[in-house]
């Protein structure tokens, strides 16, 4: 940790800013008093002056040009109510991410140590255990437990425009102080206060020598902090000088959680996840990546690198996505927003359409823009916004790796492969989507079980799609296509219709809706022999009604018969243990056993069931 008595050094240079740029921000526990004193004058280099205009010109050019790395040296006061306390600190600054130590010295020095990486902070006192530090409105008793987080790269990144305040010396030691434009403004937000913090100003100045070169940044603030008593508050403030000089680029990552790290080269990135994750190659709207998956089913991140073309704008590559997302998925955005993570655009979108929370991060490193889209189910919103910005925290670029596919448009190929046995968010917005379209789905829990393979085949048949219970990519483009079949009879109530040409049957309401679609399996067309006598396996068509009903397991002359509804002679709905994509049966309507289970209560003595061809 350096301490400084004097004013600040300036550099002769100051390092290039990486465009992988990410939150960097500076972690201060304690607010910081203004001491009244201003920088003193930065010794420059002996060369000649340029113009004011061209000196802000240059710095602004310098703090947001990609590869900045940076060492800080602090010095500055704070005053908290009465307490007053010098404050000093060292640490480093690069585009990614930030680190800083400093110590704060009232009646006892307090060290305070923050890191922030890709927009998340963690702080540690006195070399006690890392925490994530969350933002904390409201009282904060005193000054050990009064926090505040200097978003600088944020700051920096809203900077459009520096002007000369003012100049430092003279001479060939001509400095100048630069400030923002008057439409810049500092929030609370930038020093992780609440939004609505009563009394706030803030402000941010550049001392820059006469070739343009920054070498101090001066950081004021002033609020009021709120006590639980009367409504008064405790005045709090701050003054805070960081030198700047120039660092080799170096890692600054948070500190690690039990996550594994999983690193793709020819994708370029590296990302940690939760033990007991999965990971595979996938699909999504066409956009393919590489998914990571819970073990629960409950959540899934695909990521993806995608070149960015020369001249192309963030907006104008999630545009793209989105339409590939809308026309290969059936999603629909709901919202978006910038992301607070540094000099370089970010943006973040939210998308329905699926029962799943899905949501979409675009961020730019180096060259390249990586999309992080997330699925999850079943998490309240904070929660689930957390744990995706946990991963945010822990995602960097990792070299060049392959080149990255260009954005050319998508095709629409949503998540092809899911078949019986497949879990997750993906299977989840499988199975809402077919419960809202009405098939006899069972239970909408992310499990690709035999209820969801019955009801994947059930809209195959419909659709004219092979029979194979697979949601290939003709099937999922399908789901979001949809041909909805209508029913042929309104009978004044509820009714059962089967259409022996597509081999599903159709629970019709009162309102001659349908309100459900089973898949089936009718009589075969074979010859067999049953009680002597030589038949045909052929589902007869036309209007009938249910005349007898026999509940549980019944022993017919050609075999064991579930849940029975007769409407002609020996010819019945019922449930079967077996039922093909074909017609299958000796002449009744087959549906799978937990299929009639859920119909039962929907049927009764007198309904009509039609039987037709289409």
């Amino acid at each position: 940790m350096a301490m400084r008595d004097g004013g600040p050094a300036v550099p002769k240079t100051v390092g290039r800013v990486t465009s992988s740029t990410v939150a960097a921000m500076i972690l201060l526990v304690g607010c910081t008093g203004r001491s009244g004193s201003s920088p003193s004058s930065p010794p420059v280099a002996r060369s000649p002056s340029l113009s004011s205009r061209s000196v802000s010109a240059a710095a602004l050019s310098a703090l947001k040009s990609p590869g900045l790395a940076l060492r800080l040296s602090a010095t500055g006061l704070l005053t908290y109510g009465e307490v007053r306390a010098d404050v000093s600190g060292s640490g480093e600054l690069t585009t990614d991410a930030s680190h800083l130590v400093l110590s704060i010295a009232a009646s006892r020095t307090l060290v305070r140590e923050g890191i922030v990486s890709r927009g998340v902070p963690y702080l540690r006192a006195d070399r006690g255990p890392w925490v994530r530090q969350p933002r904390r409105p409201g009282p904060r008793p005193d000054l050990a437990d009064a926090g505040a987080t200097i978003r600088l790269n944020a700051l920096i990144g809203r900077l459009e425009e520096l002007s000369a305040a003012g100049s430092l010396g003279g001479g060939d030691t001509r400095g100048y102080r630069l400030l923002p434009s008057p439409q810049f403004e500092v929030t609370p937000v930038d020093f992780g206060l609440d939004e609505s913090t009563s009394g706030f100003s803030g402000s941010l100045e550049v001392i820059a020598d006469g070739r343009g070169i920054p070498g101090t940044l001066v950081l004021d603030a002033a609020w009021t902090e709120p006590t639980s008593g009367d409504g008064s508050g405790i005045p709090c403030s701050w003054h805070l000088e960081l030198s700047l000089s120039k660092a080799a680029p170096a890692p600054i990552r948070p500190p690690r959680s039990r996550w594994r790290s999983f690193a793709s080269n020819k994708a370029g990135y590296r990302i940690a996840y939760p033990a007991g994750w999965s990971s595979a190659q996938c699909t999504v709207g066409g956009l393919s990546g590489r998914c990571l998956s819970s073990k629960d089913g409950t959540a899934e991140l695909m990521i993806r690198r995608v070149a960015r073309p020369s001249g192309w704008t963030l907006d104008r590559l999630a545009n793209l996505e989105e339409r590939a997302l809308r026309r290969g998925a059936g999603l629909e955005r709901a919202s978006t927003e910038n992301l607070d993570l540094g000099l370089q655009p970010a943006s973040l979108r939210t998308y329905r359409g699926w029962e799943s929370a899905v949501t979409e991060v675009l961020t730019v490193r180096g060259n390249d823009v990586y999309t992080l889209l997330w699925f999850s189910h079943g998490q309240p919103k904070e929660a689930d916004r957390a744990r995706l910005g946990r991963f945010l925290s822990t995602f960097e670029p990792s070299g060049a790796g392959a080149p990255a596919p260009r954005a050319r448009g998508f095709h629409t190929a949503p998540v092809p492969g899911l078949e019986a046995g497949a879990r997750g968010p993906a299977v989840r917005s499988l199975q809402a989507r077919l419960a809202e379209l009405r098939y006899d789905i069972g239970a909408v829990d992310g499990k690709f079980s035999n209820d969801t393979h019955h009801a994947v085949v059930a809209f195959q048949k419909v659709n004219g799609l092979p029979r194979n219970g697979l949601v290939d990519p003709a099937t999922w483009s399908a789901l979001f296509h949809p041909i909805v079949p209508a029913a042929r009879y309104r009978l004044g109530g509820a009714s059962i219709e089967v259409d022996l040409t597509r081999q599903v049957a159709y629970l019709v309401g009162k309102n001659g809706r349908i309100d459900r679609i089973l898949d089936a399996s009718t009589g075969g067309g074979y010859e067999f022999v049953s009680r002597g006598a030589h038949k045909v396996a052929i589902t007869p068509t036309g209007t009938y009604r249910i005349y007898t009903q026999i509940d549980g397991w019944y022993e017919s002359s050609v075999g064991w018969m579930y849940r029975s509804s007769f409407f002609l002679r020996g010819f019945a709905l019922h449930g079967e243990g077996s039922v093909p994509p074909y017609p299958a049966s000796h002449g009744c309507v087959r549906v799978t056993l937990p299929a009639i289970d859920r119909l039962w209560p929907s049927l009764y003595l007198g309904m009509p069931v039609s039987i037709y061809r289409t």
